[in-house]
C-alpha cells in the first residue's frame, strides 16, 4: 500500500511540471489533421470518491493522424468491493462537429490480486472549446458469481489554462440498484503534447 502511494505521489507531483492542456486538443480539430504524427498527446487524470479510501489514476494516449482515437490505462486501488488493486484498458474515439467533441469509450477494468472482480464502463466526454467540459456514463460491476451492481455519473470539468492546462472535475454518482449516492473529485492534466 505505501508504495502505491509513493508512486501516485509521485506521478501527482509529476503533473504539476510538465505538458500542456488537454483542453487544447479541441481547440482546433484542423490543425491536428495537418500534424503527420501518430501520437499527439499523454495525459493522467485522478480520481477519489470523496469521503472513500479509494484512488484511480486513468492515463490517456491520442494516436494516429487525425488524433481521434483515444486508448485508455486505468490503475486503481479500493475501486471494487474489496480492497483489491485493478488494471484496465480502454478506448475512444472523438467525433467533431465544427468546435464540439463528443467521445464514447469503453473501458474493461479487472481486479489482479483475486481475479474475481470486474467492472465495464461505457461513457461519453464532451467539450466545446470552452471552459467547462462534461462527461456521463455508467460503470457495471461484475463478481465471480455473475453481476454485482451499476451505477450512473455525471461529470463536469473546469479548464484551467495555467501550469500548462489543468482540469478540476466534480462528480456526482448514483447506484441503480439501491438509493445510495456518490460524490467524486477530479484532477486530470496533459503531460505531454506534441507541437504544433
Amino acid at each position: 500500500m505505501k508504495k502505491l502511494i509513493f508512486l501516485i505521489g509521485g506521478l501527482f507531483a509529476f503533473t504539476f511540471v510538465s505538458g500542456t492542456s488537454k483542453q487544447d486538443l479541441y481547440e482546433s480539430a484542423n490543425t491536428y489533421q495537418e500534424v503527420p504524427a501518430s501520437i499527439h498527446s499523454l495525459s493522467v487524470q485522478f480520481f477519489n470518491t470523496i469521503g472513500y479510501s479509494d484512488l484511480e489514476a486513468s492515463f490517456w494516449l491520442t494516436a494516429f493522424e487525425d488524433a481521434r482515437h483515444s486508448f485508455n490505462l486505468r490503475l486503481a486501488h479500493q475501486r471494487f468491493d474489496e480492497q483489491y488493486f485493478g488494471i484496465g484498458l480502454g478506448y475512444g474515439y472523438d467525433f467533431r462537429l465544427k468546435q464540439h467533441s463528443f467521445q464514447p469509450y469503453l473501458t474493461y477494468n479487472h481486479d489482479i490480486e483475486s481475479w474475481k472482480n470486474a467492472a465495464l464502463v461505457t461513457g461519453l466526454y464532451y467539450t466545446y472549446g470552452g471552459r467547462f467540459d462534461f462527461g456521463a456514463g455508467t460503470t457495471s460491476n461484475f463478481n465471480d458469481a455473475g453481476y454485482s451492481n451499476n451505477s450512473h455519473w455525471i461529470d463536469a470539468f473546469y479548464n484551467i489554462k495555467s501550469y500548462g492546462g489543468i482540469q478540476i472535475g466534480f462528480e456526482y454518482c448514483f447506484m441503480s440498484d439501491s438509493s445510495d449516492k456518490y460524490y467524486g473529485i477530479i484532477f486530470q492534466k496533459t503531460l505531454w503534447r506534441k507541437s504544433k
